[in-house]
């Protein structure tokens, strides 16, 4: 599952870029692509925060899935806007562009933690936590 997460965070991460959803709009599918990723973003970061999050409070990687969920989460939640839709969030307004550099950040620390372990784990290196 570290896998799926990871890849959501860096399609997430693609979505937040200012050029990333423009381009996916040119595609004749891309509305439906890119709800596609914002909803999986939702539910992985649901996912992660919740389910495995809260049942590994105890240690260092239930603490990342916690925190990662949460950044997953409110990244989808800000690129669905307020609408419930991915169109046209109102990017001019200052909390709006706030709140995207916070979440922005957040997700992309996360991204680099979780594939740079997942490259150790699958070259036999040692990785953070137990």
């Amino acid at each position: 599952m570290g896998i799926v997460v990871t890849v959501f965070m860096g399609l997430g991460l693609f979505l937040l870029w200012p050029t990333g959803a423009a381009r996916l709009e040119r595609w004749p599918s891309g509305r439906g692509i890119q709800k596609i990723i914002v909803y999986g973003l939702l539910l992985a970061g649901l996912w992660n925060g919740l389910w495995h999050g809260l049942r590994h409070l105890d240690d260092f990687w239930g603490l990342a899935a916690l925190f990662s969920g949460i950044f997953m989460a409110a990244t989808a939640a800000l690129l669905l806007g307020p609408t419930g839709t991915t169109q046209a969030p109102p990017t001019s307004s200052r909390w709006y562009k706030a709140a995207t550099h916070i979440a922005g950040t957040g997700l992309l620390v996360f991204f680099l933690l979780y594939a740079v372990t997942l490259i150790r784990l699958n070259l036999d290196l040692p990785i953070i936590g137990p």
